[in-house]
């Protein structure tokens, strides 16, 4: 069980920029901001789901930097517990020493609130046991989607016994199965590898961040012959890899790349290493990285071959599909649930429009 230090400061919401450029310049990284200053309009745009009252604002910030335990008593800047690079591993005690020092020095310009800070040890089960309470089974058509911590007869209950049962625990990664972005993307990666199969051919699949590797592994499950998923976050290798060995699943067929597709030439070329075409390729992520990332895809693609994007508000819809259209695809399908929508393009390098809604 990987073990963390948490880093946390206590100061207001106008020094937190501050904060974050102090420590990031000693090499922390990926700070954690909570505050209660009330979310912008556009700020609401870029989560899944927003339907919490406003908070009062309090004027009080908390900044956290977390750094992963080595066994020689050393952190990882990074948060990889198998991080090597000398570069990112330190002294944990030196490390406070030095963030207290540039703490100092911040006061002496800044208004920073209380500026205290406190280290407290933290281990990625709490993570995992907080999912406890809020995750159980679900289905999605005849799918069960399943905990390890429930058998698949209680899970199951009244329904029919599942065409696929699929036992999922995000752990540290992001991704259960329940929000209708990813059962969109589901029936939408099931029904492309299904008509594939009927002509004779598994496909290969390419899944733009896959976090705890839902829709990799059900693409397996449906028959895919290959699954690569990528992601940024490195706690992916963990909960992908309990996640196959959770369903039985081949580790041969599926591959793992941490890094990002839009701009890192090692992560596209890792990708185009296990596929120099992929027939499917599945991003469920909302539209301030799916602009920026489509341009990109049809690099890994083959000519005719699908891309499912999902995360899409059915008010972005539009958007979107310029985007998609500016980058070759034809938009064949669009499905909604709720107020999400998911659009299922052909890549063929011309003029784009939409032939069926459902």
């Amino acid at each position: 069980m990987s073990k963390f230090i948490r880093y946390n400061i206590r100061t207001t919401p106008a020094a937190e920029d501050l904060i974050v450029s102090a420590m990031t310049d000693l090499g922390l990284c990926g700070a954690q901001i909570e505050d209660n200053v009330p979310l912008t309009a556009a700020e609401k745009e870029q989560i899944y789901t927003y339907d919490a009252d406003d908070p009062v604002d309090d004027g009080i910030a908390h900044v956290s930097f977390y750094a992963a335990m080595k066994a020689d008593g050393r952190v990882a800047l990074s948060g990889d517990p198998e991080e090597t690079d000398e570069a990112f591993l330190r002294d944990p005690e030196a490390l406070r020493e030095e963030m207290e020092e540039a703490l100092s020095e911040l006061r002496a310009f800044a208004d920073i609130g209380d500026g205290t800070l406190s280290v407290s040890i933290t281990d990625d089960a709490e993570w995992k046991d907080k999912w406890k309470q809020f995750f159980h089974s679900f289905w999605v058509d005849d799918i069960l989607i399943t905990p390890s911590w429930e058998t698949t007869a209680e899970a199951a209950s009244a329904k029919e016994t599942p065409r696929h049962t699929l036992r999922i625990d995000p752990g540290t990664a992001f991704g259960t199965g329940a929000h209708e972005t990813t059962q969109l993307a589901i029936r939408a990666l099931r029904g492309e590898i299904e008509a594939r199969l009927a002509e004779g051919a598994a496909p290969a699949v390419l899944d733009i961040g896959t976090g705890s590797g839902i829709l990799s592994i059900l693409a397996l499950m449906f028959g895919a012959g290959l699954a690569v998923g990528t992601d940024l976050d490195a706690f992916t290798k963990e909960a992908t890899a309990e996640n196959l060995a959770a369903n039985g699943m081949d580790a041969s067929r599926f591959h793992l790349v941490i890094g990002n597709l839009i701009d890192e030439e090692k992560a596209q070329e890792e990708v185009l290493s296990r596929s120099e075409e992929y027939d499917i390729v599945v991003a469920n992520i909302l539209p301030v990285v799916l602009t920026p990332l489509t341009p990109v895809v049809p690099r890994f693609m083959k000519q005719g071959g699908v891309y499912i994007t999902s995360g899409i508000l059915c008010e972005k819809e539009e958007e979107m599909r310029g985007v998609l259209t500016k980058a070759g695809f034809v938009t064949d399908r669009v499905t909604t649930q709720g107020e999400w929508c998911c659009l299922v393009s052909r890549f063929c390098g011309g003029a784009a429009g939409v032939t069926e809604r459902m």
